[in-house]
């Protein structure tokens, strides 16, 4: 009996000694696209320095801030455009993670298009989610919106 209590006992420290991790991005590992909304969005060269070039076309004033990137805080007008200079990025402890938001709570979708030249071109716009409402209307929460342009260490480009 003393056996099987301590077989149960030692099972259930095993199981609960695991922990689950947050995977923020999951690229294919035969480098082959599935969609899914941990694709990125673009990628870049992580050895070299990019611009990140933020284009408000969202018809509200957007704040901009990062703890990692140095300079990267301010505010974009309506119809105003920034860019950002991520220095390189050699590890995940030097990721470039750039929060964009309104604080009216206007909620905000973002666009990219690789300009070339290790720059990425990010427009932001209103997102079909307004601030809550019904199923099935506009303002779904199935719709979808985006706080932060993510860059990690391989050089790829995400939106969370």
């Amino acid at each position: 009996m003393k056996l099987k209590t301590l077989a149960f006992t030692t099972a259930i420290a095993a199981i609960a000694g695991i922990t689950p991790l947050t995977v923020y991005s999951q690229p294919s590992p035969t480098g082959n696209y599935r969609p899914g909304y941990w694709q990125p969005t673009a990628t870049i060269d992580n050895t070299r320095f990019m611009q990140l070039q933020l284009v408000n076309d969202s018809g509200v004033a957007v704040e901009y801030d990062s703890t990692n990137v140095s300079a990267a805080r301010g505010v974009i007008p309506v119809g105003g455009a920034i860019t950002i200079s991520v220095p390189p990025i050699t590890s995940a402890d030097r990721i470039a993670n750039v929060n964009i938001y309104n604080t009216q709570g206007a909620l905000l979708a973002f666009d990219y298009r690789d300009v070339g030249n290790n720059v990425v071109a990010v427009r932001i716009r209103r997102s079909d989610l307004a601030s809550g409402g019904s199923p099935g209307s506009s303002t779904d929460i199935s719709a979808k919106y985006d706080n932060a342009v993510y860059v990690d260490e391989k050089g790829r480009v995400y939106s969370f």
